[in-house]
């Protein structure tokens, strides 16, 4: 795959104050360029993505106490995701 999309170093971070705390709405994107196209990822899809490399264990396991302090902040799910009940 020659033309890989590679971080650019900017962020941004989408807000809607009108709806109150949605945490798929208020969240951090990274910015991410290739040849052609500019795109973003967002933190919470950054990290289900980090979740489901431990899960296939492609990476060590994170600190238990690590994943619920992010599920609580951005409601991810972890935890339910853990147990098979979501």
């Amino acid at each position: 795959m020659d033309n890989k999309a590679r971080l650019t170093g900017t962020v941004f971070h989408k807000e809607r104050q009108s709806l109150g705390y949605v945490p798929e709405e208020q969240q951090m994107f990274f910015v991410l360029q290739d040849d052609n196209y500019e795109t973003s990822l967002g933190l919470i899809d950054l990290l289900k993505g980090l979740w489901l490399a431990e899960e296939h264990g492609c990476i060590p396991p994170l600190n238990e106490r690590w994943w619920k302090s992010v599920d609580e902040r951005y409601e991810l799910g972890y935890f339910q995701d853990k147990t098979g009940t979501l």
